[in-house]
């Protein structure tokens, strides 16, 4: 058996630490809390929306084995999920 050498390069540590590389005399900056500034949804095209309910029709068949029902009525509940799921991002 050969051995396979990582494709994927090595990660180095940085050699000057964050507060090193700021200079001795600069303030440290301010931190942002995570949720603290509210952006805009960005809103859904008709093509990503059809894929996500493609996808989630296809989940929805695959839960049940992909026996019985139908790929309309996947597709129908598919939409509702996807529908409600989105809802919130909407204006």
């Amino acid at each position: 058996m050969t051995s396979r050498s990582n494709p994927l390069p090595e990660i180095q540590k940085p050699s000057v630490s964050p507060v090193s590389a700021r200079g001795a005399g600069s303030k440290p900056r301010a931190r942002v809390k995570k949720n603290s500034v509210q952006t805009a949804p960005t809103p859904v095209g008709d093509n990503e929306r059809r894929r996500y309910v493609a996808e989630a029709a296809y989940y929805i068949a695959e839960q049940r084995g992909f026996v019985g029902g139908s790929a309309e009525e996947d597709w129908f509940a598919a939409e509702a999920e996807i529908e409600r799921l989105l809802a919130p991002h909407r204006h």
